[in-house]
């Protein structure tokens, strides 16, 4: 089960780095669809980031299965 704090930092991520900034920039800025794929990859390098920093605490070595 994924933690509430997880689930919060997905949530907040895909909003200020996926969904604002290509939303923005197609309706502002008429950006193309090699920005928007950037903005993605953007969006998984940073949720990688965050996990790989959940991993390395090792919180996930105490919980119950």
């Amino acid at each position: 089960m994924i933690s509430i704090s997880t689930l919060y930092s997905i949530d907040i991520l895909a909003f200020t780095i996926f969904i604002l900034p290509v939303s923005i920039g197609i309706i502002s800025f008429q950006m193309g669809i090699r920005a928007a794929w950037l903005c993605v990859l953007l969006f998984v390098f940073v949720l990688f980031l965050l996990s790989a920093g959940r991993y390395r605490q090792g919180s996930w070595q105490k919980m119950l299965v």
